[in-house]
Protein backbone atom coordinates (compact mmCIF):
# COMPACT_ATOMS: atom_id res chain seq x y z
CA UNK A 1 0.00 0.00 0.00
CA UNK A 2 1.09 3.59 -0.62
CA UNK A 3 2.40 6.05 2.12
CA UNK A 4 -0.73 7.51 3.75
CA UNK A 5 -1.06 10.66 5.41
CA UNK A 6 -1.98 11.12 9.14
CA UNK A 7 -4.79 13.04 9.87
CA UNK A 8 -4.55 16.15 11.93
CA UNK A 9 -6.04 19.76 12.29
CA UNK A 10 -3.93 21.04 9.32
CA UNK A 11 -5.35 18.21 7.52
CA UNK A 12 -8.38 18.66 7.93
CA UNK A 13 -8.63 22.30 7.52
CA UNK A 14 -7.00 22.29 4.20
CA UNK A 15 -8.74 19.02 2.79
CA UNK A 16 -11.70 21.29 3.83
CA UNK A 17 -10.81 24.10 1.69
CA UNK A 18 -10.27 22.30 -0.98
CA UNK A 19 -13.24 20.12 -0.69
CA UNK A 20 -15.79 23.23 -0.61
CA UNK A 21 -14.07 25.08 -3.41
CA UNK A 22 -13.66 21.78 -5.71
CA UNK A 23 -17.70 21.62 -4.29
CA UNK A 24 -17.97 25.21 -6.40
CA UNK A 25 -21.43 27.12 -6.19
CA UNK A 26 -22.85 23.62 -5.96
CA UNK A 27 -26.88 23.36 -7.64
CA UNK A 28 -27.53 21.98 -9.67
CA UNK A 29 -24.21 19.73 -8.85
CA UNK A 30 -23.17 18.58 -5.49
CA UNK A 31 -19.51 17.21 -4.98
CA UNK A 32 -19.03 13.70 -3.25
CA UNK A 33 -16.23 12.94 -1.45
CA UNK A 34 -16.41 9.17 0.24
CA UNK A 35 -14.04 7.70 3.07
CA UNK A 36 -14.07 3.98 2.69
CA UNK A 37 -12.41 1.37 5.41
CA UNK A 38 -12.62 -1.66 7.18
CA UNK A 39 -15.51 -1.62 10.03
CA UNK A 40 -14.11 -0.03 13.35
CA UNK A 41 -11.59 1.83 11.64
CA UNK A 42 -13.11 5.20 12.95
CA UNK A 43 -14.63 6.71 9.22
CA UNK A 44 -18.03 7.77 11.41
CA UNK A 45 -15.31 10.03 13.81
CA UNK A 46 -13.40 10.91 10.48
CA UNK A 47 -16.16 12.44 8.54
CA UNK A 48 -17.62 14.04 11.61
CA UNK A 49 -14.32 16.38 12.02
CA UNK A 50 -14.26 16.69 8.81
CA UNK A 51 -17.54 18.24 8.41
CA UNK A 52 -16.71 20.66 11.72
CA UNK A 53 -14.18 21.65 9.78
CA UNK A 54 -15.93 22.55 6.84
CA UNK A 55 -18.85 23.97 8.77
CA UNK A 56 -16.31 26.58 10.55
CA UNK A 57 -15.36 27.43 6.87
CA UNK A 58 -18.63 27.78 5.52
CA UNK A 59 -21.87 26.55 7.63
CA UNK A 60 -24.36 24.56 6.25
CA UNK A 61 -22.15 24.07 2.56
CA UNK A 62 -21.68 20.16 3.77
CA UNK A 63 -23.84 17.20 4.96
CA UNK A 64 -22.52 13.65 6.14
CA UNK A 65 -24.17 10.43 4.09
CA UNK A 66 -23.80 7.42 6.11
CA UNK A 67 -23.87 3.71 4.38
CA UNK A 68 -24.87 2.64 7.72
CA UNK A 69 -28.27 4.17 7.16
CA UNK A 70 -28.72 2.04 4.25
CA UNK A 71 -28.84 -1.47 6.20
CA UNK A 72 -31.29 -3.56 5.55
CA UNK A 73 -34.20 -3.76 8.26
CA UNK A 74 -33.78 -6.56 11.19
CA UNK A 75 -37.28 -8.13 9.50
CA UNK A 76 -36.00 -8.26 6.08
CA UNK A 77 -32.65 -9.38 7.12
CA UNK A 78 -34.51 -12.36 9.06
CA UNK A 79 -36.57 -13.05 5.85
CA UNK A 80 -33.84 -13.58 3.72
CA UNK A 81 -31.55 -15.45 6.48
CA UNK A 82 -28.87 -13.05 6.84
CA UNK A 83 -28.96 -11.49 10.36
CA UNK A 84 -26.71 -13.60 11.55
CA UNK A 85 -24.02 -12.08 9.18
CA UNK A 86 -25.47 -8.14 9.46
CA UNK A 87 -22.74 -5.60 8.14
CA UNK A 88 -21.62 -7.73 5.94
CA UNK A 89 -22.20 -6.57 1.70
CA UNK A 90 -25.41 -8.61 1.23
CA UNK A 91 -26.85 -6.97 3.89
CA UNK A 92 -27.28 -3.24 2.66
CA UNK A 93 -29.63 -1.85 0.36
CA UNK A 94 -27.13 -1.02 -2.22
CA UNK A 95 -29.26 0.27 -4.87
CA UNK A 96 -31.15 2.43 -2.42
CA UNK A 97 -27.56 3.75 -1.77
CA UNK A 98 -26.90 4.68 -4.78
CA UNK A 99 -30.12 5.73 -6.27
CA UNK A 100 -29.78 8.62 -3.55
CA UNK A 101 -26.11 9.53 -4.13
CA UNK A 102 -27.84 9.76 -8.17
CA UNK A 103 -29.94 12.39 -7.08
CA UNK A 104 -27.75 13.81 -4.64
CA UNK A 105 -24.71 14.57 -7.11
CA UNK A 106 -27.20 15.34 -9.93
CA UNK A 107 -28.81 18.31 -7.82
CA UNK A 108 -32.00 17.10 -6.49
CA UNK A 109 -32.94 20.28 -3.87
CA UNK A 110 -34.53 18.29 -1.34
CA UNK A 111 -33.96 14.41 -0.05
CA UNK A 112 -33.89 12.42 2.83
CA UNK A 113 -31.67 10.59 4.60
CA UNK A 114 -31.99 7.22 6.42
CA UNK A 115 -29.40 7.21 9.97
CA UNK A 116 -28.69 4.13 11.59
CA UNK A 117 -29.88 3.95 15.18
CA UNK A 118 -27.51 1.96 17.29
CA UNK A 119 -30.49 1.78 20.27
CA UNK A 120 -33.03 0.15 17.60
CA UNK A 121 -30.10 -1.22 15.42
CA UNK A 122 -32.29 0.05 12.41
CA UNK A 123 -32.24 2.36 9.87
CA UNK A 124 -34.75 5.25 10.87
CA UNK A 125 -35.99 8.41 8.89
CA UNK A 126 -35.42 11.41 10.95
CA UNK A 127 -37.29 14.51 9.79
CA UNK A 128 -34.44 16.83 9.95
CA UNK A 129 -31.97 14.22 8.27
CA UNK A 130 -32.27 16.13 4.74
CA UNK A 131 -30.37 17.59 2.13
CA UNK A 132 -31.38 21.30 1.15
CA UNK A 133 -29.84 23.29 -2.04
CA UNK A 134 -27.78 24.60 0.57
CA UNK A 135 -25.77 21.69 0.81
CA UNK A 136 -23.10 21.45 -2.37
CA UNK A 137 -20.66 19.04 -0.22
CA UNK A 138 -21.36 15.40 0.19
CA UNK A 139 -19.19 13.65 2.93
CA UNK A 140 -19.99 9.82 2.77
CA UNK A 141 -18.71 7.11 4.93
CA UNK A 142 -18.54 3.11 4.84
CA UNK A 143 -17.07 0.19 4.76
CA UNK A 144 -17.70 -0.93 0.97
CA UNK A 145 -17.39 2.81 -1.41
CA UNK A 146 -13.94 1.11 -2.68
CA UNK A 147 -15.49 -2.63 -2.66
CA UNK A 148 -14.55 -4.04 -6.24
CA UNK A 149 -17.46 -6.51 -6.84
CA UNK A 150 -21.16 -5.88 -7.83
CA UNK A 151 -23.24 -4.54 -6.85
CA UNK A 152 -21.24 -1.95 -5.60
CA UNK A 153 -19.09 -1.30 -8.65
CA UNK A 154 -21.51 1.61 -9.62
CA UNK A 155 -19.88 4.09 -6.57
CA UNK A 156 -16.90 4.37 -8.70
CA UNK A 157 -18.99 6.38 -10.97
CA UNK A 158 -20.59 7.93 -7.74
CA UNK A 159 -18.10 9.32 -6.05
CA UNK A 160 -15.64 12.27 -6.86
CA UNK A 161 -13.13 11.20 -4.85
CA UNK A 162 -12.71 8.50 -2.14
CA UNK A 163 -10.31 8.27 0.47
CA UNK A 164 -9.11 4.67 1.85
CA UNK A 165 -8.40 5.54 6.14
CA UNK A 166 -6.08 2.68 6.71
CA UNK A 167 -6.22 0.92 10.40
CA UNK A 168 -4.45 -2.57 11.47
CA UNK A 169 -6.94 -4.66 11.63
CA UNK A 170 -6.18 -5.96 14.90
CA UNK A 171 -6.93 -2.09 16.39
CA UNK A 172 -9.78 -2.03 13.97
CA UNK A 173 -11.12 -5.32 15.97
CA UNK A 174 -10.47 -3.79 19.18
CA UNK A 175 -12.76 -0.95 18.63
CA UNK A 176 -15.37 -2.54 16.90
CA UNK A 177 -16.14 -4.99 19.86
CA UNK A 178 -16.04 -2.53 21.95
CA UNK A 179 -18.71 -0.28 19.54
CA UNK A 180 -20.64 -3.83 19.91
CA UNK A 181 -20.65 -3.87 23.66
CA UNK A 182 -21.35 0.14 23.88
CA UNK A 183 -24.49 -1.66 21.67
CA UNK A 184 -25.36 -3.75 23.93
CA UNK A 185 -24.04 -6.69 23.41
CA UNK A 186 -21.86 -8.85 25.57
CA UNK A 187 -18.39 -9.76 25.88
CA UNK A 188 -18.81 -13.32 24.64
CA UNK A 189 -21.57 -11.98 21.59
CA UNK A 190 -19.30 -9.17 20.47
CA UNK A 191 -16.39 -11.28 20.02
CA UNK A 192 -18.26 -14.08 18.07
CA UNK A 193 -20.26 -11.45 15.30
CA UNK A 194 -16.50 -10.42 15.24
CA UNK A 195 -15.65 -13.54 14.47
CA UNK A 196 -18.81 -14.61 11.99
CA UNK A 197 -19.02 -11.02 10.15
CA UNK A 198 -17.03 -8.14 10.93
CA UNK A 199 -13.70 -10.06 10.32
CA UNK A 200 -14.76 -12.05 7.40
CA UNK A 201 -16.00 -8.78 6.11
CA UNK A 202 -12.64 -6.51 6.52
CA UNK A 203 -10.29 -9.29 5.24
CA UNK A 204 -13.09 -9.16 1.65
CA UNK A 205 -12.56 -5.09 1.64
CA UNK A 206 -8.61 -5.24 2.09
CA UNK A 207 -8.30 -7.90 -1.07
CA UNK A 208 -11.48 -7.30 -3.03
CA UNK A 209 -10.57 -3.23 -3.21
CA UNK A 210 -10.31 -0.18 -6.17
CA UNK A 211 -7.82 2.28 -5.42
CA UNK A 212 -8.35 4.49 -3.47
CA UNK A 213 -7.44 8.46 -4.29
CA UNK A 214 -5.94 9.09 -0.56
CA UNK A 215 -4.69 6.89 2.02
CA UNK A 216 -4.68 8.12 5.21
CA UNK A 217 -4.40 6.98 8.57
CA UNK A 218 -4.96 7.85 12.76
CA UNK A 219 -1.41 9.77 14.01
CA UNK A 220 0.23 7.64 15.68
Amino acid sequence: MAASQAVDEAFLAAQARRLLAAAGDGMPKRYVAGIAGIGGSGKSTLAAMLHAACERLEPGAAAIVALDGFHLPNTELARRGLAHVKGSPETFNVQGFIRLLGRARAGQADLAVPVYDRTVHDPVWPPDARLGPEVRLLIVEGNYLLLDEPPWHPLADMLDECWLLAVEPEQARTWIIARHQRGGRSGVEAEAHYARSDGPNANRILTHMRPADLTIHWPV
